[in-house]
């Protein structure tokens, strides 16, 4: 192969170096009065100095792993966190009659932690910085 079939194929290839944004991944535990949260989410919302996107990863009975694609990208979040009780509003059912449908009626999905861990977070921002080896976060809250 000739110098210059070596360097078209170069760079025709790349230069093995990813391409995007540098993405860590952030996982652990949420629990709330001592108990994991069984159905939840996680949002990190970057603050207004940052320029990393939104996530929003699931919590599922006490654990969130935000990895591959929904992995942080580098900078400074604020963090909210929302817990459910009762069934998703797709729940459906077939019931046998009017009263049956009552009696089995799920209860409607509500969300039950205090404003101080979503809407109005006092929650410790978490910082990504580049370079960093994959974090575990987790959060007690009482």
């Amino acid at each position: 192969m000739t110098t210059m079939g070596a360097g078209l194929t170069m760079l025709l290839l790349g230069c093995g170096s990813s391409s995007g944004p540098e993405l860590i991944n952030v996982k652990g535990t949420v629990t709330y009065q001592s108990e994991p949260i069984k159905d939840g989410v996680i949002k990190f919302v970057p603050t207004q100095d940052s320029k990393a996107p939104r996530r929003t990863v699931v919590v599922k009975d006490g654990e969130y792993n935000a990895s591959d694609r929904a992995a942080l990208g580098i900078g400074t979040y604020k963090v909210e966190i929302l817990a459910y009780i009762g069934e998703p509003a797709d729940t459906k059912i077939y019931p046998v009659s009017d009263a049956e449908s009552e009696k089995n009626r799920p209860k409607p999905r509500e969300q039950i932690l205090p404003e101080k861990y979503n809407e109005k977070s006092e929650l410790e921002e978490l910082i990504i910085e580049s370079g960093s080896a994959p974090i575990t976060k987790n959060f007690k809250l009482d």
